[in-house]
């Protein structure tokens, strides 16, 4: 596919990721003398879209623990101030946090009603103003640790319920999280005992649940529903026994599933991945990520083909620290491990969140003699490999134009040499919205047209659009403005 391009036309010139693993130096977000607690693995405590990136914890500066939030709107540079979302007189804990465009979702669990139930609150304008907590519980439930994700208008909230089990709920909204639906067990066919911290995630109609199952001994099991929630499939178990601690991400038909492994004994876990092509159809054997059997509570997230796991590890002795690997290949292969935190001090319950090139890690730390919120920053292409431009890579900028766009956009590039290349758009949610090109292109100048339409031929809505381009290793991206 190659035509002329205008010499007027605007470009977005974005320089290649090809430096090794790019990590900034660690932020404190929070400073006082309470303790700071991000939520468990299954969950995530920070969420992005675009530039903006939000955390939540929850913290008990003011007495009994509170759910806090705190936003930075240039991609995790700098920082706003810490803002308390719960005023409800009880204690709040464990939330997680989920975004899609602008709007943004906090779910947790609190005992203003007596036993925990399970509260959802949104913000419309990227977490300026937030509307009243919303509880998802049924009167006679009693729910722990939730987990959001949003795709569109479509929220999802998992949770473990102890009212019948304990059991698997679930609860959605179709119109951007402003109304619910009633909460229900999608859980009903196994034997209820053992079920707990489920995990979700979600791609246009098909809504992905993982959960840690011991109805024997404790191993993954995962369902899904493909008509955005209204009928699930009975659960299935994914990994060999015993495993817990699962972590779920989607990226369009891929399904990756991160989690800790004691085969080897309960007290040597190790992190393993596993992943399905297919929607959730079939799933891949298990592949081993830590290097040593001393790792848990994983987090996985991926963007297109690029994938990325963060865990705990307490190789160097009791204290945990946190490491990284990341697949450029839909979780095929897999660089290094990286090492993220090295002070002498706990790190722990890291969530992982990635939008576009960037990959955004907070976790909880004692470094300051009470647990404290930390940050990092990285560039998400290259977290955990080595070395510089691999033979073959791409020589010149990715151009991208015109910028902003109403109607079709072009992409120029050139290869010194026959290469590998996956070439894709991604949308505000950070989901892909289309893949322009995949597989062998030769040497030389090459310029591709996108449409301005998304994998089903519907024309995408106005918003920042990132387009990337993967090749040998390397990788580029740049953003084009689409206008209607």
């Amino acid at each position: 596919m190659r035509t002329m391009l205008p010499p007027l036309l605007a470009m977005l010139l974005v320089a290649p990721l090809t430096a090794p693993a790019q990590w900034q130096p660690e932020v404190r977000l929070t400073n006082n003398t309470a303790e700071s607690i991000t939520c468990f693995n299954n969950a995530r405590g920070i969420a992005t879209s675009g530039t903006a990136v939000h955390a939540v914890w929850h913290d008990s500066r003011d007495g009994a623990p509170e759910i806090y939030y705190k936003r930075s709107t240039d991609g995790g540079l700098t920082w706003g101030s810490d803002r308390r979302l719960t005023q409800d007189g009880s204690w709040s804990e464990r939330p997680s946090v989920a975004t899609c465009g602008s709007v943004v979702h906090v779910a947790w669990y609190d005992g203003r009603l007596g036993p925990p139930r399970i509260f959802h609150k949104r913000s419309p304008d990227n977490g300026v103003t937030w509307e009243p907590d919303v509880c998802l519980t049924p009167d006679a439930g009693v729910g722990y640790h939730p987990c959001v994700a949003a795709c569109r208008s479509m929220v999802h909230v998992v949770w473990t319920d102890m009212s019948a089990g304990p059991q698997i709920y679930h609860a959605r909204s179709t119109d951007f999280g402003v109304t619910w639906g009633a909460a229900r067990n999608i859980t009903p066919d196994a034997p209820a005992a053992g079920k707990n911290l489920a995990a979700v995630a979600v791609a246009d109609s098909i809504v992905h649940v993982t959960w840690t199952d011991s109805r024997s001994v404790p191993r993954i099991y995962y369902t899904r529903s493909s008509d955005h929630g209204v009928t699930w499939e009975p659960g299935r178990g994914i990994t060999p026994m015993p495993s817990q601690f699962a972590s779920v991400a989607v990226s369009s038909a891929t399904v990756h599933v991160a989690y800790a492994d004691f085969r080897e004994g309960e007290g040597s876990p190790r992190i393993y991945f596993t992943r399905s092509m297919d929607s959730g159809t079939n799933w891949s054997t298990e592949t081993p990520l830590a290097e040593a059997f001393a790792s848990w509570y994983p987090s996985v997230a991926a963007a297109g083909a690029t994938v990325h796991t963060i865990w705990l590890d307490n190789r160097h002795g009791d204290v945990s620290e946190i490491y990284a690997r990341s697949s450029l290949d839909d979780g095929m292969s897999w660089g290094p491990e990286t090492r993220l935190t090295t002070h002498p001090a706990e790190s722990r319950e890291p969530s992982l969140a990635v939008f576009g090139n960037e990959a955004h890690v907070v976790w909880n730390d004692d470094r300051d003699g009470n647990w404290e919120i930390y940050y990092m920053r990285g560039a998400m292409a290259v977290l955990g490999l080595e070395g510089g431009r691999p033979g073959g890579a791409i020589s010149s900028l990715l151009q991208v134009g015109p910028n902003p766009s109403a109607g079709p956009v072009l992409l120029r590039y050139e290869l010194p040499s026959s290469s590998e290349v996956f070439l894709e758009v991604f949308g505000p949610s950070g989901a892909r919205v289309c893949r322009l090109s995949q597989g062998p292109q030769a040497a030389g100048l090459h310029e591709i047209r996108w449409d301005g339409r998304d994998a089903m031929g519907q024309a995408v809505p106005s918003g920042v659009y990132l387009t990337r381009i993967v090749c040998d290793g390397v990788c580029m991206s740049g953003r084009v403005v689409v206008a209607r």
